[in-house]
């Protein structure tokens, strides 16, 4: 949309700019041959018409400018929260494998101590259930 507005005023700016050497070259013709009021009449309200509109797009332009600023300032931040998102899922999988990795230990020594206090099940805990 921004492009075809930027099309439009590039056009239109275009067609601003002939109709302004067209109403100078019609008061120059005015002048030598007479040419009648109203046609140069006409050329001025149509140039007033374009001005109108150039005005227009560029109130446009500059809303839509607003926009896409906004956008901008918005992706930067979902960016934002995106990476604390990621460090926050990097700590909670360290802070699981840290969990994992003590509560082995914990069992294991748990096991240690048993089989200490009841040499004969040695086996069974080292190879039956762990």
């Amino acid at each position: 949309r921004l492009f075809n507005l930027k099309t439009q005023f590039e056009h239109l700016t275009f067609e601003h700019e002939e109709l302004i050497e067209f109403t100078q070259l019609e008061k120059q013709v005015h002048h030598m041959d007479c040419v009648p009021i109203d046609q140069v009449k006409v050329q001025e309200d149509e140039l007033a018409r374009v001005n109108e509109k150039i005005k227009m797009l560029m109130g446009e332009n500059s809303s839509l400018r607003k926009i896409l600023e906004i956008n901008k300032s918005e992706t930067a931040q979902l960016k934002a929260k995106m990476i604390t998102t990621q460090q926050y899922e990097k700590a909670a999988k360290e802070a699981i494998k840290t969990i994992s990795f003590k509560i082995k230990e914990h069992l294991q020594d748990e096991v240690e101590d048993i089989i200490k206090n009841y040499p004969s099940i040695e086996y069974f805990l080292r190879y039956e259930i762990i």
